[in-house]
């Protein structure tokens, strides 16, 4: 059985407020950090459809390279428009926006910014990306976010021993206080079953 449908169904019920949070354990190969990072996209069109420019998600891994890949597969969607470039329809060019010389693009060192925040201007009480990222080595503790997507902390090289298992304890301690204290704010979890593949 393939369980996309139900890795889907459980991010919607979150974002219909039926589940606080959602924990997606399948084993490799199933695509749930794809259908979990497009679900951020999907997510943050819903906030943009709302008026909500300044909604903020932590992408938090067990390394930079995982939270890096999550904005790669979303910048693969935004940048071009979408697929058939329906959202540079819906959205009066898009939700993603070039640098330029006078201009911020969207894609900040940090992470994600969607084009209707910038229109919309800075606020200075929400410096942070709409999309950051943190991993274990790097999780910027100054940062606030309403939403965290937590993707794969327990992987092959951190949870072999006693020390490596508490130090990822820590870590999700970190992320606790990042996460501001909003009732539309849905932590989504993805985690591996140890030693399962396909």
């Amino acid at each position: 059985e393939q369980p996309h449908r139900k890795i889907t169904d459980a991010i919607e019920a979150v974002e219909r407020r039926e589940h606080r949070n959602v924990m997606i354990e399948v084993p490799r190969g199933y695509f749930k950090s794809t259908i979990a990072a497009g679900a951020l996209g999907w997510k943050y069109v819903r906030k943009s459809v709302a008026g909500i420019w300044y909604w903020r998600t932590c992408v938090a891994s067990a390394n930079l390279a995982l939270a890096e890949s999550v904005l790669a597969r979303l910048e693969a969607i935004f940048r071009p428009g979408g697929f058939q470039r329906r959202l540079r329809d819906q959205f009066e060019g898009g939700l993603w926006r070039e640098r330029t010389y006078r201009d911020r693009g969207s894609r900040t060192p940090d992470g994600i910014i969607f084009a209707p925040r910038l229109e919309a201007g800075e606020v200075p009480s929400c410096p942070e990306p709409n999309i950051w990222t943190g991993s274990m080595k790097r999780i910027s503790t100054g940062f606030h976010a309403d939403e965290l997507y937590v993707d794969d902390l327990n992987n092959d090289t951190n949870v072999q021993t006693v020390p490596q298992r508490e130090k990822v304890h820590r870590y999700w301690s970190l992320l606790d206080p990042i996460l501001v204290d909003d009732p539309d704010g849905n932590p989504v979890t993805v985690t591996t079953p140890e030693g399962t593949t396909v």
